[in-house]
Order: C-alpha cells, then structure tokens, then sequence
C-alpha cells in the first residue's frame, strides 16, 4: 500500500486522464479497511462487493465519461445501497452524475463529474472531479461557491489524505459491536439485550449519530498526544540544559490527577497532557507565560460558570497557560 500513496517522493504520476489504476487501488483499499475493521471478514470482501459499473451499467452509456473515468470505475468496487459500510467518514461511497455544475461554473460544456456523495441532515458532501484538469475538490454544501482557481488535487493525493487519518487514528472504522446492542437468545430467560462496549477498547473512540457506519472521528488521536508529550519533552530538556540541568526530569504529570478531578477538568486531550507532560523545572514557558500550576490552574474563568451538575464531557476547555503582564 506504500507504495500507492502519494509523497513527496512518489508524487501523482504523468498521465493522460485520471490515473485510474492507483486511484481504484486507493478506494478499495479505504473501502476493504472500513470491511474488516467493522468485523467482516477479508475472504468475503471481494465475493460481496462488485465493481461500480456491474451495480450501475448506465454509466456506460454516458458519453460525458472519459475512458480513464470510466476504467477507474470498473475497478472501484462498492456495495448494493442497503448495506452497513459506507466508504469513508461522512462519504457514503461512489455516486457517479456528469454535468452537475454546468449551469454555475461551465457556461458551454461541463467536464465535471460527481464521485462520491454522502447526506447528514441537510447538508450534501460531495466530491467534484473535473475530466479537463484531472483534479477533484470537496464540496462541503452543495450551495458552496466553488471557483475554477481554488485548490483543486489529484484524486490520489485526496485518497492518500483519507489513508493517512486512518493510519494516524484521526479517523476511525468501528467493529459492529461498539456501541450498539443485539439481542441474544437464552433458553431460560428468552431474548434479551446485550449491550456492546460503549468505546473501542483500541482507540478510545466512540460511535457518533451523525456519522454513516463504520466510521467515527476522534478530537485528537493517541498518536497527537505522545508527539505533543515528545514535543514537550524535547523543549523541557532544551531548556533545561541551557540552565544548566543535564539530569531528565523524573517527574510525570505537571498537575496530578487528583487535583484535575477536583478542578472538574473534563477527559480530553487538556487532561491527559496535564497528566502525563513531564514537570519542568522552570516556571515559565516564554516570556510572561507561566508553566500550569495548581496555585494559578486553580482559576479556571470559563469552568466556573458552569454548576457542580453539567456533566463532565459537557464543559468547556479549560484555560492551561496563564500570560502575566507586566504592569507599566
């Protein structure tokens, strides 16, 4: 899979039309990810899921589609509408319509083509590919302003974006279990309701309402907070060393979990930096910004207005870093 993705090093490739074999290649590999990680099995990825031309023969017979769309569209593979795995976080999958934008962008002949869509409420995500120029571009409301000059990319370099979140843990794909309920049979009692994990135990994450299944997105991944930790580290022993201190800090946690509970600091990214950053043995980070204390956390402005009851996860940040200015 490597080496489909798109980096500096292996940069969208000079082709005439869309590079339909690493894009297809990129889909399916988005798409069988989201199958499995839901709890489906491998085995059973190509036998239940068709290319988008077999389940959409009329895109065939569209004129508009160039060839190297159309080859692309013979590789992508998809599912019959009724079915749990949507391709990718708010993008239900393929959905293919040439001329979508003819009447507010093309005013002769629109080479546009519609790719993926998805609905949330009332709002269209979609994603324009345009055959002249060999980009797409998302569309974030189908009543966005979309002008010729903006950035348009390379469809595999938008893919590679999508594989990268999940790699990252930005973006998340969901065993069916997580957060859901199934009925089970007991010979004594009957059926009754077994209620699945509320989290998953990998990653943290939990299912969203609002998000097509399997996917959910998580505020900050694992892998954000040890670089933040790292980054922390490699500063706090910057400037140690420039003070003369050579000897790491032993110290974890520059407030201690306690007091976080009694300061009401909701789970989130704040909290498990505070209580895992290693104690630096200076009290400013720059110039008139102070390194979290209980003395100065203890005055949280935005908390305070909230009652004792408001659930946790319901409050705001907290305020981290105090900046104390110097009176004139």
């Amino acid at each position: 899979m490597s080496h489909l993705l798109v980096t500096l090093g292996n940069p969208p490739r000079d082709v005439d039309g869309l590079d339909h074999e690493r894009c297809a290649a990129l889909h399916n590999a988005v798409f069988k990810h989201g199958w499995t990680a839901s709890g489906r099995a491998a085995e059973d990825f190509i036998p239940q899921t068709r290319p988008y031309v077999e389940l959409f023969p009329q895109v065939l017979q569209d004129d508009r589609l160039q060839p190297s769309t159309l080859a692309f569209l013979r590789l992508a593979r998809v599912l019959p509408m009724a079915h749990e795995v949507n391709l990718f976080y708010m993008v239900f999958g393929l959905s293919v319509e040439t001329g979508h934008l003819e009447a507010l962008y093309y005013p002769d002949a629109d080479p546009s083509t519609l790719l993926y869509r998805t609905y949330t409420e009332l709002t269209v995500y979609i994603k324009s590919y345009d055959q002249n120029t060999k980009k797409a571009i998302m569309m974030f409301d189908i009543t966005d302003d979309i002008e010729l000059d903006y950035p348009w990319q390379k469809l595999e370099s938008i893919l590679t974006v999508w594989i990268e979140m999940i790699q990252h843990g930005k973006i998340v794909a969901l065993d069916t279990s997580i957060g859901t309920g199934s009925y089970e049979w007991d010979a004594a009692g009957g059926f009754h309701l077994t209620e699945g994990p509320p989290r998953d135990p990998a990653t943290g994450a939990r299912r969203l309402n609002t998000a097509q299944r399997p996917w959910t997105i998580l505020p900050y991944s694992r892998k954000d907070l040890q670089d933040s930790l790292e980054l922390w580290r490699k500063i706090v022993e910057t400037v140690e060393s420039k003070m003369g201190i050579n000897e790491p800090s032993a110290v974890r946690g520059l407030l201690d979990t306690g007091y976080l509970d009694g300061a009401r600091i909701p789970i989130g990214f704040a909290r498990d930096f505070l209580s895992q950053a290693i104690r630096p043995r200076f009290s400013r980070i720059a110039p008139g910004l102070s390194v979290p204390n209980e003395e100065h956390f203890s005055i949280q402005p935005y908390l305070a207005r909230w009652p004792s009851r408001v659930r946790r996860d319901h409050l705001p940040d907290p305020v981290i870093s105090r900046q104390r200015l110097r009176q004139p």
